[in-house]
């Protein structure tokens, strides 16, 4: 006899109980089945849970590359813009290499910072890595 839902299992019939009564033909029919329930019911929990935490893993990864994209996507765009900037002033860009490689021949560091201070488009110049920042805004 189970006795409410599988909280009681008893051999024979109790007369104190006046709950919901399943009867079974033998005692081992009764304990298998309510153990066969809770032990299915247990691990389909564990699975769902396994399954919720891989999910949740799956959802992270998806946020993090999302992430990704898009920022690459906005760099994407702003290196676009550079690349623009510089196709449509290439000769004017060109000129100034040409302009500060005869300038390093003839000139020190120092002189060609002080001369470039107040140039419109140059803003800054490092002598050892031959590199030129041009600022067109």
């Amino acid at each position: 006899m189970v006795v409410d839902n599988g909280k009681d299992i008893t051999p024979v019939d109790l007369m104190y109980y006046n709950l919901d009564k399943k009867p079974f033909s033998s005692f081992n029919e009764a304990l298998d089945s309510i153990l066969s329930e809770k032990i299915t019911k247990d691990i389909k929990t564990k699975l769902e849970t396994t399954k919720n935490k891989d999910i949740v893993k799956v959802e992270a990864i998806i946020n993090a590359q999302t992430k990704v994209v898009n920022k690459l996507t906005k760099n994407e765009e702003l290196n676009k813009q550079k690349a623009e900037l510089i196709y449509s002033n290439y000769s004017l860009i060109g000129n100034i290499i040409k302009e500060m490689k005869k300038a390093m021949s003839k000139f020190t560091e120092k002189e060609i910072k002080s001369k470039l201070k107040g140039h419109k488009l140059v803003k800054s110049f490092d002598f050892k890595e031959k590199a030129i920042e041009i600022d067109f805004e």
